[in-house]
């Protein structure tokens, strides 16, 4: 059996003495996948972003492949995220400036990786973008945006690929083109799949899900 690549154990995260927010322990086994389940405001959000690295948590522990992210210095951890954590969120976040190229360039650079033009053209050429590599932002439909953005969560071969709320905003026919795109992608990295969702759509294509 595979070992542990997430373990988060007795995680609690206040955000005043009023609103504490405590989540039940969480596990994923390299190459499994995973959708967080709750309401809006349950805090799936919140538990995406430290399981990421980007809040911690006012108690408990977040291991990813063997790791106490919170143990390590902040430089530590956002080398350490560039290269293990793929991130995809609702809104894509790429930078307007930069084409659709540069925007994965930049995510290599950032996390400390040689560029490697071939590699982030093949990336784009599997989510049928190449085209658009030296367009920017605005020039992009939706979908190409959010393949591009898809793009940039996985130049780095990331283990840990987690979306939040990738589907919400979609129709039927885009919602279900978005996962399979999400499956398929983390197949072929080798990632582990998140999802953090209130979305009952995505629910049949994922058997593991963790409740909130």
């Amino acid at each position: 059996m595979e070992a542990l690549v997430i373990a988060l154990d007795d995680v609690k995260f206040n955000y005043t003495d009023d609103v504490k927010l405590s989540f039940p322990r969480f596990t994923l086994r390299k190459g499994e996948h995973c959708l967080i389940l709750g309401n809006s405001g349950s805090g799936k959000t919140t538990l995406i972003h430290m399981m990421c690295g980007l809040l911690r948590p006012s108690s408990g522990k977040v291991i990813l492949n063997g790791v106490d992210i919170y143990g390590l210095s902040a430089k530590q951890l956002d080398h350490f995220r560039g290269q293990n954590i793929g991130l995809i969120f609702q809104q894509t976040h790429l930078i307007r400036s930069l084409t659709i190229l540069e925007n994965l360039q930049l995510a290599r650079w950032l996390a400390g990786l040689k560029e490697d033009r071939e590699e982030l053209l093949l990336v784009l050429q599997r989510l049928k973008i190449a085209d658009k590599a030296t367009n920017y932002p605005h020039q992009l439909s939706q979908g190409q945006a959010q393949r591009a953005a898809i793009a940039r969560a996985l130049v780095n071969r990331p283990m840990f690929l987690i979306a939040d709320e990738p589907t919400s905003s979609l129709d039927d026919h885009h919602a279900a083109l978005v996962l399979d795109l999400l499956l398929d992608q983390s197949q072929n990295f080798g990632a582990s799949l998140i999802i953090a969702t209130h979305d009952k759509r995505v629910k049949d294509q994922i058997v593991n899900t963790y409740q909130l």
